[in-house]
């Protein structure tokens, strides 16, 4: 059957302040650490300020991290979408995956729509870049509010999905929305379809929303 994980990103004083606050990572790990198996990929998202010059001092954050779980990095400057290169060294010595952030269904969508305009700045118009990393993808999908807008992108992305599980990648795929009321359908629809993609019929079931009642954790 199907077994969810947890992948929590990092506190914002370890990822957005200059100086990465390791006594906050200590004490986050330390938290996360009680849920063991039920614990997917850590997300490790940097803002749009942190560059590739900037990625040195966060080194220790990720040996931090390594010690204990695998994760998978999110960067939102340019340079490190011109040239791969700059960020690719530090994911193998590490490890680590690169996260696939595609924000198209948002952007490409109606942008005037009043969720679209308050999430536009939050979630930035970057490269799809589906390069796997030892052998990680972890894919967030920014749907659109118009429900209907969506379903090119979910045809999309669940063949490439059903490709990356054949070859044996492990495989995340996080939907988000601006209104997260419809993020447990949308990932229902995304399920739904990727069961239909070739070599996946045997799949499970994803429960039906709304669950009639909490799922137990492990």
């Amino acid at each position: 059957g199907t077994r969810f994980r947890f992948c929590f990103k990092l506190p914002r004083a370890v990822t957005h302040e200059r100086s990465p606050d390791l006594d906050e990572l200590r004490r986050f790990l330390a938290v996360i650490d009680l849920l063991e198996s039920a614990l997917g990929p850590l997300l490790v998202q940097f803002p749009a300020t942190v560059g590739p010059e900037d990625l040195e001092r966060y080194e220790p954050v990720f040996e931090a991290i390594k010690k204990r779980h695998r994760f998978v990095i999110e960067v939102r400057h340019p340079a490190l979408f011109e040239d791969p290169s700059l960020l690719e060294p530090l994911l193998e010595r590490f490890e680590a995956g690169r996260v696939v952030l595609d924000p198209r269904p948002l952007y490409e969508g109606d942008r005037s729509h009043p969720e679209v305009l308050e999430a536009l700045h939050q979630k930035p118009d970057v490269p799809v870049s589906p390069t796997i990393h030892n052998g990680i993808c972890f894919i967030r999908l920014i749907m659109h509010p118009d429900i209907v807008s969506n379903h090119r992108y979910i045809d999309e992305w669940a063949p490439h999905v059903a490709g990356f599980l054949a070859d044996g990648v492990e495989t995340y795929m996080m939907v988000h929305c601006p209104n997260y009321l419809h993020c447990p359908p949308l990932a229902l629809d995304f399920h739904n379809t990727l069961m239909r993609a070739g070599g996946m019929a045997h799949l499970a079931d994803l429960a039906p929303w709304p669950l009639p009642m909490q799922l137990p954790l492990v």
